[in-house]
């Protein structure tokens, strides 16, 4: 095999990897309650809709604006996370919001949603990429070891 594929492979698994594990990462904080931040509850005001196309067809999300009155009795809105189950003008939510800026809040009650199941193919496919790495380098570590670097014939 070429190394140049074995650099490419190593490349491709660590970059989709890596993009995984981020996204899921990211997508995990922004489930989380903020830090030293307030819980209140928050209502649907409104939803917008679309669609996310691909090869495989379309796919609905709803987006909801959710709003809240926080300690201080101003209300804010702010739009809650996309979602690919259907939501309703008037769900209650669970709203985490900083007390010092109310207008940075999270719908907390979303939840993490797939983050678990894209920081697991991201940590499989890191390893993998690493794995590859670690064989192509023992292998050019087993040619320096015998003292030759050229491949016999």
């Amino acid at each position: 095999m070429p190394s140049w594929v074995a650099q490419l492979r190593f490349a491709v698994f660590l970059a989709i990897g890596v993009a995984l594990l981020v996204g899921g990462m990211r997508r995990y904080d922004a489930a989380q309650p903020i830090a030293g931040g307030r819980t209140t509850t928050g209502t649907v005001v409104s939803v917008s809709t679309g669609q996310n196309c691909g090869r495989h067809g379309c796919s609905a999300y709803w987006v909801p604006a959710i709003q809240f009155t926080a300690a201080n009795g101003r209300t804010f809105t702010f739009a809650g996370p996309e979602s690919g189950n259907p939501i309703d003008t008037g769900d209650q939510v669970q709203v985490s919001y900083d007390p010092g800026n109310p207008a940075s809040a999270r719908d907390v009650s979303a939840g993490g949603g797939d983050s678990w199941l894209l920081i697991g193919f991201g940590a499989l496919a890191t390893l993998a990429g690493a794995v590859f790495f670690l064989l192509r380098f023992s292998r050019f570590q087993a040619l320096l070891m015998t003292g030759s670097m050229r491949r016999p014939r």
